[in-house]
């Protein structure tokens, strides 16, 4: 349907071909996201958790932005939307835990994720928000990659992004391990639970 209504020439179909890539993209990804969040490891469905907290931020930001209309989003809304993804990967991470060290992979990479996921974003959103440079790739190649290099550097944003689900992720680990040593360890003075020989 879209194909029909779009003008004839080589722009169209690049453009028809992109959108119909992103749309094959984004249903795998969906899929390989689903399988993970349904597995039975731990690692597996925070690794889940991690691959959709990015675009879970970005639809309920588009959602809120249709629902309250254009501009009328409150300030904390913006802010917990803004943060939603580091929220939830934190909690994922420190549900899954560091024991055995190969989830220590799994915490990279989520915490890639939570770096690299909102570049692209941005990215794309770029470049298909401006006219694309008619039949010269180079410049649109370009200027992918200079936005992506602005978005992963320092000025990008996702530094404090990281850091915030790194504390969470840190702090639920301290709160699951008074837990598994019980009441008794958490009050018990320090000097009392060295053991010294």
């Amino acid at each position: 349907m879209l194909a029909g209504g779009l003008a004839g020439g080589t722009t169209s179909g690049i453009y028809f071909a992109g959108l119909l890539a992103g749309v094959i993209a984004a249903i795998v990804a969906s899929l390989v996201a689903l399988l993970l969040i349904s597995a039975k490891s731990r690692a597996l469905t925070a690794l889940g958790v991690g691959l959709v907290a990015v675009p879970l931020g970005s639809w309920l930001g588009e959602w809120a932005g249709n629902l309250a209309g254009a501009g009328n989003v409150s300030p904390a809304g913006l802010t917990l939307l803004r943060w939603l993804p580091a929220v939830l990967v934190g909690v994922a991470l420190a549900w899954c835990g560091l024991r055995p060290a190969r989830r220590t992979f799994v915490w990279l990479l989520n915490l890639g994720l939570l770096w690299v996921v909102p570049a692209l974003f941005i990215s794309v959103n770029y470049v298909l928000g401006t006219r694309l440079p008619e039949r010269d790739p180079q410049e649109l190649a370009l200027m992918i990659r200079q936005i992506l290099t602005a978005t992963l550097g320092p000025a990008g944003g996702a530094g404090p992004t990281v850091l915030l689900a790194l504390a969470i992720s840190l702090a639920g680990l301290g709160v699951r391990e008074l837990v598994r040593r019980g009441p008794a360890a958490a009050t018990r003075p320090l000097d009392s639970r060295r053991h010294f020989p």
